[in-house]
């Protein structure tokens, strides 16, 4: 049984998920989607290039808390860590990655460690450069702190902020001068790190920028399902717009059916 004046809703949600099953469907069936490249990822490319003529490591930090390691933001920063891993290899370039949280610790050695493997560089992987530090947040914040400093960081990357200790890491990597990379999802994160990064993934280019850099096909077709569904809305919306414009109310009648 639909609530009063609730089946135009519910004829869009209905509308909604036949798109993303759709669009799952045929990613499953090796359809390929294509994604637009955002140009962050040429400037990761070339931060890790200068770090590279300077000498000076390569930082990656995961903000997330002991217990929030399955968030879709968290997995979704794990496809930068493998990102920044491999270009780290290709390069020559001590990379330095930390976390607080044990679970995300055992993940991240995983993804460096392939990292470097895939690119014929499972030598060059130095497994103390993968840290457990602390999973106090300020004890944390402390060590990077202390690392960046002594170290001299030419780029640094934070994804998944949401340890307290965020604006102090970002500001401290501001200070060494290192190029920053950050990224959220969460709007009250954005504001520290809008101030302190050169550049800024915003809400969901976090999960599309992740998308474009594993190929993962469901990953993929649900970003393309998302972006489908939006361009459906606004059309919706526009033609909303000039139907009640010209002085009929159909659309008042159909949205509350």
């Amino acid at each position: 049984m639909i609530a009063s004046g609730r089946t135009f809703q519910f004829a869009f949600l209905l509308l909604s998920l036949g798109v993303l099953f759709v669009l799952l469907r045929m990613g499953m069936k090796g359809k390929t989607f294509s994604l637009r490249k955002l140009p962050v990822f040429d400037s990761m490319d070339q931060a890790v290039g200068r770090a590279t003529e300077t000498g000076r490591p390569v930082m990656f930090n995961l903000g997330t808390y002991p217990g929030s390691e399955g968030t879709p933001e968290a997995i979704n920063a794990y496809a930068y860590l493998g990102h920044v891993s491999r270009l780290c290899a290709r390069y020559g370039t001590r990379l330095i990655a930390t976390c607080f949280s044990v679970p995300a610790f055992v993940v991240m050695q995983g993804v460096v460690r392939e990292s470097f493997a895939a690119e014929g560089k499972s030598d060059k992987y130095v497994a103390e450069d993968v840290m457990y530090l602390s999973d106090q947040a300020g004890a944390w914040g402390a060590a990077v702190w202390g690392i960046m400093e002594r170290d001299r960081i030419a780029a640094h990357f934070f994804f998944d902020p949401m340890v307290a200790m965020a604006l102090g890491v970002l500001e401290t990597a501001q200070r060494v001068g290192a190029i920053q990379f950050s990224g959220s999802a969460y709007m009250w994160r954005l504001s520290d790190m809008a101030v302190t990064s050169d550049y800024l993934l915003v809400g969901e280019e976090i999960y599309a920028g992740a998308a474009y850099l594993t190929k993962e096909p469901s990953q993929m077709a649900v970003i393309v399902g998302q972006d489908i569904i939006k361009w459906i809305s606004i059309a919706m919306t526009l033609v909303g717009a000039l139907v009640f414009a010209a002085g009929s109310d159909a659309v008042l009648k159909l949205i509350v059916l």
